[in-house]
């Protein structure tokens, strides 16, 4: 609660096969300046909260994923990073931020582009302010605006 993750070298917040995580009324401005370096990723992956499901934190999968985690009331100033939360293994993910500063390109949700290395489920986006984010998500997830709300499912296409 009530932290700031600013000029962080490879990410601000590293989640793994953990349950029940919180983030709530967090400050993140440049989280994941230089990226982090997975062994089953050939690109330095750089975003502000990376979260796993492998048990080891140098490989990404989705054997044994994070449950329950909430993201909430945070503000996110990307300039270096290219998301804001990247998954390789999540059950049950509530993103819900107060603020981003827009940056060409930034996506909220991010996962890996190989499905045998991640798989999501049960992920919600609350309250994006900005339709334009909700729809970079990438291709293999589709979003459901729930009813009249601000919010938005995610189901992942494998």
């Amino acid at each position: 609660m009530d932290c700031v993750f600013e000029n962080i070298k490879k990410t601000g917040i590293f989640i793994n096969a953990s349950l029940n995580v919180t983030v709530d009324n967090c400050y993140f401005e440049n989280a994941s300046i230089d990226g982090y370096s997975f062994s089953n990723i050939t690109k330095k992956v750089k975003s502000s909260i990376l979260i796993n499901g492998a048990g080891t934190a140098t490989t990404a999968a989705h054997a044994y994923p994070t449950a329950s985690v909430d993201i909430n009331n945070s503000f996110v100033a990307p300039y270096e990073s290219e998301s804001f939360v990247y998954a390789a293994g999540v059950n049950g993910l509530k993103i819900n931020l107060t603020s981003i500063l827009p940056k060409e390109n930034f996506e909220i949700f991010d996962l890996p582009d190989n499905q045998s290395i991640g798989y999501n489920r049960n992920v919600q986006i609350q309250n994006s302010g900005d339709d334009k984010y909700v729809l970079k998500l990438r291709n293999k997830v589709q979003t459901n605006k729930v009813g009249a709300s601000d919010s938005y499912s995610i189901k992942s296409e494998f």
